[in-house]
């Protein structure tokens, strides 16, 4: 599962879907690349 936020809307979307360690979190740019490498 993968969720995209920012500072001021990650924990409320984590809370939401119910993420539970054990877990990555990418910080900075290459979050955008996401849809291209093909994390999901």
């Amino acid at each position: 599962k993968m969720i995209k936020g920012n500072v001021t809307n990650i924990a409320k979307k984590v809370k939401e879907n119910k993420i539970i360690p054990p877990t990555n979190i990418i910080i900075g740019k290459v979050v955008d690349l996401s849809d291209v490498i093909g994390w999901k």
